[in-house]
């Protein structure tokens, strides 16, 4: 379930829709772009609690 969350938010910071990447590409890339997503999500909840 994190994972559908983490692409949604990648969709709405890039301002288009995530193309589906290849297995080879996907290994690298998305992984990356998942972790920048989830790292945006924790500072987002840091902003909240302040």
């Amino acid at each position: 379930m994190p994972a559908v969350g983490s692409v949604r938010r990648v969709r709405s910071l890039r301002g288009q829709p995530v193309r589906r990447v290849p297995d080879s590409e996907r290994a690298g890339g998305l992984e990356q772009r998942l972790q920048g997503a989830e790292v945006e999500r924790l500072r987002r909840e840091e902003e909240g609690r302040l």
